[in-house]
This record gives C-alpha cells, structure tokens and sequence, in this order.
C-alpha cells in the first residue's frame, strides 16, 4: 500500500486567492494579491473565518473570504473521502483475515477421518409475532449449519415498515449464506459490521445469533445490539446479555458479546426483539409452567407492544432423539 499523499492545503489557499482576484476590479493596482496567495494552508483550519482574521488587508476580503469558505468546504469534503477509502481498505483487509482463517480451518478438517458424532438431539423451534411475517421487521431464521450445528437468527430491522423489512432480510440473507458456508459465527457477524459501516447503516439491524450442537446438546447465542434473552430452566430463569451498541458503528470497534448454554436438560432459550421486551419479561420465564408454547404467547401478551412496533418472540428447546 503506497502512503498517502498529504493534501496541499498551501495550493488550496493560492488558488482560492486567484479565483477571488481574477475578477477583482482592483486587481491591477492591489498590492497585496500576491500576499494573499501566499498565505499559509493553516489559515484553513479555522472554523470559521472573519475580516478580522485574516493576516492581510484586503480592500475587497468579502470575495476571498467567501472562496476561502468554499475551499474549506472542499477540504473537509476530501478528508472524509480519504477517511472512508481508509475503512474501505480496512474492510477488505478483514474480509481477507477471514477467509484465510476459513480456508486454514477447511484445509485441517481434510486431515480428520472423524465425520462427527451422531446427533443426539433435535431443534424445536416456535416463534411469535404480533405482524404477519412479510410485513415485520423483525425476521427470524432457522437452518442447519455444518456438522452438527444447527442456528437460530433473529434480525430486528430498525424502526417499521418495508425499510425495516428490507434491512432485516438482507443482513438475514448474509449471515446465512456465510454460515452455511462454514464461516465461523464471529468471522460472520463482523462482515456484516463492515457492510454497515459502509454503507453508513450504523443501527440498521440488531443481532441474535444462536448456535446449537445437536451432539452436545450445547449452545453458544451471539449478540449485537440486540435486548437480553433467557434462559429457562426448572429452578427459575436467567438472564443472557445487556443492550449494547448495535453493528456498524465503526469498521474497526467489535462489540458482539457471547455467552454459553447447556440446553441438553429440557431448558428453553428465549430471544426476543426489542418490541416484545418488557419488565416482566423475566417474572414470566421464571413462572414457566412447562409449556413453551403457553410462554411464547405470555411474553407476547403482557409485554408493551403497541400497534405500530414490530415484536418477536422466539423459543428454543433441543428435543431428545
């Protein structure tokens, strides 16, 4: 990568000067037209720039000084375009660090004789929500992924409307299709990270990623952005996560948080969107009474839904084969 060719902000000065002198009507006689275009580059980073501030009389500074307006306008202009390419180059230098370390981890499982043990236990998966599917924001996917991982993706699309339909499908579309590939969770979420960060998309989407092993019965629930679940059990019920910033922010900040489950005891996984969230939402897990379809439709019930906010709720239990 070559470096960066600094900005001549003295250039940027002098032909500021010409411009607001070529048309000058005092311009023969002006003594200090050539002062003017020798001023210092840094006179441009003022915010704001006055008669008064500038170093040199000018009998008509009304025209430099609005050129000089124009110029800075420009120059603020090409460092934001400098500073993007900038996360353009730092996107696609990640994107390169995942695939390498998929193709790294591909290329040892071709060693393995091992195929995997024999699934002990089957996804069951219900999901409620208060708008019919193709008009809600919030989308939720179920697919194998390879080996014995099977995921669970909750997408929150932000605000309502086919906006929000439209943002959640296609980070939903995404993550799928890297998934399923064999991309490793984390690798997955933070492309989808610079997708949004690039495309100035930052809280477009809120993510709820749940991998489960159907050999272990073991699951891992990815989140960015997205409001706490549960984890229901027979002693009660805990809480999984905290709210945090959601993706793309920034190409370079990684914020999605993990956490460990067991769900081999009959426990349930509880991912809600934010619509469906509400202070009760953990009293009524902790009063759980063995049926989890009677709880997708408690939360569902008695959270703050109102009329024009999308609201999931997703429950998950791994079923003994």
């Amino acid at each position: 990568q070559l470096p960066e060719t600094p900005v001549d902000q003295d250039g940027l000065v002098h032909r500021a000067a010409q411009k607001a002198c070529s048309g000058c009507s005092h311009r023969s006689s002006c003594k200090d037209r050539r002062k003017l275009a020798a001023l210092s580059g840094q006179v441009l980073q003022k915010p704001l720039l006055s008669a008064q501030e500038l170093p040199i009389v000018c009998m008509k500074s009304g025209r430099f000084l609005a050129e000089l307006h124009r110029t800075q306008e420009q120059l603020r202009s090409i460092n934001a375009s400098r500073r993007l390419q900038e996360e353009y180059r730092t996107a696609v230098v990640q994107q390169y660090s995942f695939l390498a370390e998929y193709l790294q981890d591909l290329s040892d499982s071709l060693t393995k004789r091992k195929t995997g043990d024999t699934p002990a236990y089957k996804p069951e998966i219900l999901v409620f929500g208060n708008h019919p599917e193709p008009d809600n924001g919030d989308l939720c996917l179920r697919f194998p992924g390879p080996g014995n991982s099977y995921y669970v993706l909750l997408c929150d699309g932000m605000g309502t409307g086919m906006g929000a339909v439209q943002e959640s499908r296609t980070a939903g579309s995404m993550l799928r299709r890297l998934l399923t590939a064999g991309f490793p969770p984390e690798h997955a979420l933070r492309s989808l990270n610079s997708l949004c960060a690039l495309r100035q998309r930052a809280g477009a989407v809120t993510i709820d990623l749940a991998r489960l092993q159907t050999d272990t019965g073991r699951a891992t629930i990815y989140k960015w952005g997205a409001m706490p679940s549960y984890l229901v059990h027979e002693n009660g019920a805990d809480t999984i996560g905290a709210p945090c910033p959601p993706p793309g922010l920034s190409v370079t900040e990684h914020r999605e948080t993990s956490h460990k489950a067991s769900l081999k005891q009959g426990q349930l996984l509880v991912l809600i969107s934010d619509g469906a969230h509400d202070s009760e939402t953990l009293r009524r897990c902790k009063a759980y009474n063995g049926s989890p379809g009677a709880l997708g439709r408690s939360l569902m019930a008695h959270c703050r839904v109102t009329a024009e906010d999308d609201a999931t709720v997703v429950i998950i239990r791994l079923n003994p084969i």
